[in-house]
């Protein structure tokens, strides 16, 4: 059970049926044996938590009574070994999630991002659209949202509209 933990079975009496190291001795004097003995007849199944005497680390034990045998029986490990394996799970479970919620806000950013940049994008395209068909009204600017290299490239397109609307205007002034 466990790293260290094993099975054995005592009396009524305290003393060892079967085990693994101490066949045949009495352990009446451990409080977990008398914890044992006193609550056999109260649950069906118990649990008890104790230090154990000789590694002084803390043991889970769980106990059934085996009325027809009259004896008790113990599967006995150190807590550590109990708590271990969850620890661990919980451990990879909290990795898992941290993980996931990363890949999550990775790709809500790239969509958000990508979003963005395509909507100012898109409208430089439709404005560029409608004065190619020649329904574009050259008076009309487009508005400059964010300084960065989108907005530089929208003021750049709004100074080719000004010098297209200039030389309208020039060619219709020589005719």
């Amino acid at each position: 059970i466990g790293k260290d933990g094993f099975l054995y079975c005592i009396d009524l009496k305290g003393n060892l049926l079967i085990h693994r190291e101490a066949h045949g001795l009495n352990w009446m004097d451990y409080p977990q044996i008398k914890y044992f003995i006193d609550n056999h007849d109260k649950v069906d199944v118990g649990i008890h938590r104790y230090k154990s005497p000789q590694s002084e680390k803390y043991k889970i034990a769980a106990f059934k009574y085996i009325k027809p045998a009259n004896a008790i029986l113990i599967a006995s490990s150190n807590e550590e070994d109990f708590l271990y394996r969850p620890s661990q799970y919980f451990i990879l479970s909290i990795i898992i999630i941290i993980a996931i919620g990363g890949i999550i806000g990775i790709i809500i950013s790239i969509h958000f991002i990508k979003t963005l940049l395509t909507r100012r994008i898109e409208k430089m395209h439709q404005r560029a659209l409608e004065l190619s068909k020649g329904h574009g009204d050259l008076t009309k600017k487009m508005v400059v949202e964010h300084h960065d290299e989108i907005g530089e490239t929208v003021e750049s397109f709004n100074d080719f509209i000004v010098v297209i609307k200039n030389v309208i205007i020039k060619v219709k002034q020589a005719i």
